[in-house]
């Protein structure tokens, strides 16, 4: 599970927080920009898998990837360009498909390697599966709600387009990840979470109750499930 959770991770941060509009305007106008997004989710996999640069199959898969990535992507484009159907199940489907790419590193044989080490506070913290699970849901759920919860609301209200307010993507990036933080800690931390809401009064927007529910119900999900793991 050592290399399949830091993939992951590294598919969060690239298709979420460091996919920025201008990155998406790339990718929707020409095909090269759907490998350039590609390539950034490859070489922050790297980097966050850098003790087994010296094996062969990490580099076969993470070429596998790159271009799985990107022709997902691509696809996933040409479709939307046609048939117009950008909606919340595509959106799903579309991150199923590419965990479900990054799970075939369980074929190979550098998914069985586990690198421990205990020299330097760092590399002891990098070493620790629990830290890097952590940081997943926290990006995956966080920034991806940011996605997710436009994509809600689209189908609910029979929106045209998929709209994100950039007011509400930072202040339910905060809210979702303090929410997650309070429900998967030990102890009784979770009685915390209602004045998670003083975020919403602080940044003085109004907000959907579509958007509200979407947003706390898959914190709280996700902070369960992630109590359950860790």
């Amino acid at each position: 599970m050592f290399v399949f959770w830091r993939l992951l991770l590294a598919h969060f941060i690239a298709d979420f927080p460091v996919q920025t509009n201008n990155i998406y305007v790339l990718k929707t106008k020409y095909p090269w920009g759907s490998f350039l997004h590609s390539g950034i989710f490859v070489i922050i996999g790297a980097l966050l898998l850098w003790p087994f640069w010296g094996r062969p199959d990490l580099w076969f898969f993470l070429l596998f990837l790159f271009m799985s990535h990107g022709f997902q992507d691509l696809l996933k484009i040409i479709y939307n360009r046609k048939n117009s159907r950008d909606t919340v199940w595509l959106f799903l489907l579309d991150q199923v498909l590419h965990i479900a790419f990054i799970s075939m590193v369980f074929l190979l044989p550098i998914s069985l390697v586990k690198y421990t080490v205990n020299q330097t506070a760092w590399l002891y913290w990098y070493s620790q599966d629990r830290l890097i699970i952590y940081l997943t849901f926290l990006v995956g759920i966080g920034f991806g709600g940011s996605i997710l919860i436009p994509y809600v609301e689209k189908m609910v209200k029979h929106l045209p387009q998929v709209e994100i307010p950039p007011q509400f993507k930072y202040y339910g990036i905060l809210e979702r990840i303090l929410i997650i933080a309070l429900v998967s800690t030990p102890g009784y931390w979770y009685i915390f979470t209602p004045l998670v809401f003083l975020v919403r009064y602080f940044s003085r927007e109004t907000y959907s109750k579509v958007s509200v529910l979407v947003s706390v119900l898959a914190a709280v999900a996700g902070g369960i499930t992630l109590r359950a793991i860790l």
